[in-house]
């Protein structure tokens, strides 16, 4: 199954804030930036009526439902699976004003390690794998799927390989440092 990853728009929230899974609101005329250079995106390789899948944050959530409209197929499925790392006492905090000592403790065990009293980077790998291996498996996904999400996501759908361990796909993701840009569309196959 060819998957389309589709990070969501730039949200309404001041550079520099960690905002994870917090629940913020697209900007302004993001999502109208970001439809067209999208639906381009997918026009070539993800057939008509392919499912939408979403991160239930409105940040993805509005998008997913905005590209539904414009390709005249059925609203997207919501999965909690697919929303962005909790980041526990961390969230909405700008990045500056977070302890060095706690960023370096996460620097020195990315895997386990849980920002803020937060998620840790596994079991976040964990959830979104649980949600990759669902969709493999069922018989009713048809060839191709748009999965509208988050840069964690997405870096962690990439890394996804069958022959890897849940922590070697959390590793390869942590260390994933290529940007993913607001309405950037990366392809993976499953």
């Amino acid at each position: 199954m060819l998957l389309a990853l589709v990070r969501h728009p730039a949200p309404d929230i001041a550079a520099g804030v960690c905002y994870g899974s917090s629940d913020v609101p697209l900007a302004l005329g993001a999502l109208q930036r970001c439809l067209p250079q999208v639906q381009a995106a997918l026009l070539e390789k993800i057939p008509e009526n392919s499912a939408i899948w979403a991160s239930p944050l409105q940040r993805a959530a509005q998008f997913a439902q905005a590209l539904a409209l414009s390709r005249k197929q059925a609203a997207p499925q919501f999965d909690a699976r697919l929303a962005e790392m909790h980041f526990g006492g961390w969230e909405m905090r700008p990045w500056d004003q977070i302890e060095r000592a706690e960023i370096d403790a996460w620097a020195a065990n990315v895997l386990e390690y849980a920002p803020g009293g937060g998620e840790t980077v596994l079991q976040m790998t964990q959830r979104v794998l649980g949600f990759i291996q669902q969709l493999s498996k069922d018989k009713t996904a048809g060839v191709a799927a748009i999965v509208v999400c988050h840069a964690g996501a997405m870096r962690i759908v990439r890394a996804y390989q069958p022959a890897l361990s849940v922590a070697e796909i959390a590793l390869s993701a942590a260390q994933d440092v290529r940007k993913i840009g607001f309405g950037e569309v990366l392809w993976k196959e499953i």
